[in-house]
């Protein structure tokens, strides 16, 4: 039995099991698949991109960073998992990030990131494409609430509180994270020479639950193709009051999520990414946008 942090980054990695220590109830988690994660890069429709995650306030409180926008060092992972106990869908979103500038290695983020699928699919969603992206326009290649991989699922945050290891889902109310993704906290932790002694807390934004996480086609906000994108803000976590006089914590804190997923052909009778039920078809139709 292995453990969560044991996982290897890679594509189709087949299905197991892994039972997480919790009390009082134990949450079991399984494996169904792990996709590769990268910077959504913007076609016709998206304007600006080329990034994974945006941070302009960690960019404006630390001196020596030239830029807010973070992309992985090599590609990101994102797992799926099923949870036995909660009876819901969990993602695990994973990779180091640099500033898009700088491969030194002198400023690194672990990225963490945990997600349950909301029990409300009702969301209207956060389109920032081109108006002429979405559907009913004329010959538009996006459609939110279309048929298959098109109709975007959503997925909160698994948020931390104040680092102490509890978490709560903002759009369904406070969720017991013993029996939901394990206890782990949603975070960015700083791995970089220079950035030390630290990490992010990341919460859900806006705090009301109307833009949570959105999986799909066009759903990165950047381009047409198969991704993912959301608002964040952040806590910051340390025991350096140096660091802690930098950095800006709570409500005027933000960030994005604007994220490319790729994925394997899903071979008859499995189950296939965030279960949408995907097509070798749909698969070649994704692969042919994106070259």
């Amino acid at each position: 039995m292995k453990a969560l942090n044991s996982i290897a980054g890679a594509l189709c990695l087949g299905t197991a099991a892994f039972s997480l220590a919790a009390t009082p109830a134990q949450a079991t988690l399984t494996l169904l698949d792990s996709f590769a994660t990268t910077k959504a890069i913007a076609d016709i429709y998206g304007g600006s991109g080329g990034h994974a995650f945006w941070l302009p306030t960690l960019n404006s409180d630390l001196g020596g960073l030239t830029t807010d926008r973070w992309v992985f060092s090599g590609t990101g992972v994102t797992d799926e998992y099923s949870d036995d106990v909660a009876g819901t869908t969990v993602l695990n979103m994973r990779g180091t990030l640099r500033p898009n500038n700088d491969n030194t290695g002198n400023y690194q983020l672990s990225a963490n990131l945990w997600f349950v699928k909301d029990a409300d699919q009702s969301h209207a969603g956060k389109k920032e494409l081109n108006g002429s992206a979405y559907v009913p326009a004329p010959g538009a290649p996006v459609d939110p609430n279309g048929p298959g991989t098109q109709k975007w699922v959503y997925y909160n945050l698994v948020e931390s509180i104040n680092g102490l290891g509890k978490c709560g889902i903002v759009a369904g109310g406070e969720v017991d994270c013993t029996t939901v993704a394990g206890a782990q906290d949603s975070r960015l932790t700083a791995t970089g020479s220079v950035l030390t002694g630290f990490a992010l807390d990341l919460l859900q934004r806006p705090d009301d639950g109307r833009y949570p996480l959105q999986v799909g086609d066009g759903a990165n906000n950047k381009n047409i193709l198969f991704g993912a994108s959301m608002w964040f803000g952040y806590d910051v976590l340390t025991r350096s009051q140096r660091v802690r006089d930098l950095l800006t914590s709570g409500a005027n804190t933000r960030g994005d999520v604007n994220v490319d997923i790729d994925y394997p052909i899903p071979e008859p009778a499995t189950l296939t990414l965030f279960g949408l039920g995907l097509s070798g078809l749909g698969f070649a139709r994704r692969r042919k946008a994106a070259q």
